[in-house]
Parts: structure tokens; sequence; C-alpha cells
């Protein structure tokens, strides 16, 4: 009976440790988020697309064609490209008038970092509570994170 115990005891304090890390790096995203988009730190919008310059090709260029047409389409919805090698190339792969965009961030500091190594070649969509990062989404070949976004942008 002990064993089991002790079973129970390892296996609680590794979901705290791992729980806890995940709010950690969930709030280190929120404070990034705040420096990024700087229009008011104190209000996040709702949900943020984050577009990194090198990854998976093919989830990146779906990514941008969902920042295309949709840049303007939804208020509580922003765009952030980073890790970008060139303003001019992000100027071809979205157009102009989305560049012009309050919607579009363009993260030239490099100041977004993905919470999981793992993840950092896929466009995340992180979705928060106006204050803090409350869920992180990857749009990856295993995950359709775009069209995650797409049913609760279109709920309301």
């Amino acid at each position: 009976m002990s064993k089991l115990k002790l079973l129970y005891r390892l296996f609680f304090s590794i979901i705290m440790v791992v729980s806890c890390n995940t709010k950690q790096n969930y709030d280190d995203v929120s404070a990034n988020l705040k420096k990024i988009d700087k229009k008011d730190n104190s209000y996040l919008s709702k949900y943020y697309v984050v577009i990194p310059n090198q990854g998976c090709e093919g989830c990146i260029s779906y990514t941008e064609a969902f920042v295309r047409e949709n840049y303007n389409k939804y208020q509580n919805l922003k765009f952030i490209f980073t890790r970008m090698n060139s303003i001019k190339l992000v100027l071809v792969r979205v157009g102009l008038n989305a560049l012009r965009s309050n919607k579009i961030i363009l993260d030239t500091l490099n100041i977004f970092t993905y919470p999981e190594d793992n993840n950092n070649i896929y466009p995340a969509i992180i979705t928060t509570d106006t204050k803090k990062v409350i869920n992180i989404e990857y749009q990856s070949p295993q995950n359709e994170g775009i069209e995650h976004l797409l049913s609760k942008l279109n709920k309301r």
C-alpha cells in the first residue's frame, strides 16, 4: 500500500511541476505581448497570431494567406511577425495594405519568445482574457490552429 501512495505522490508532484511551468511560460508570453503591442499596455487583444519568419513553410504560408484575407476583418485579432530577416519580405508576403494596418505588428527586436522550443517553427495562435494569456495553440501539420481560431471568431 505504501508503494501506491508513493506513486500517487510522485504523479501529483509531476503534475504540479508541469502546470507551474506552463503558467510561468504563459506569464512570460503575456509580458512579451504587452511589450510588443504598445497601443495600451494594460489590455491585450483577445487573439494574436504570431508568425515566425522561418520554420514549417506550408504552415507559415497558410497563415500568411489567412493574414492577407482577414487582417481587418476581426476587431480582437492582431498579427505579430517575428524573427524577421527583412520587412520587405513581409511586405511581399502579406501586401502593403495589410502591413499598414494597425492589426499587424512587426516584432523587429525579436521580443516574442515561444514558450515551447519544439514549437518555434510554427505560427502560434494565442488566446488571452485581455489581461493574460490563457491558451496557446499552433498551426502545424498535426494541429489546425487557424481553423480553431476561425470557429471561435465566427461564433460571435
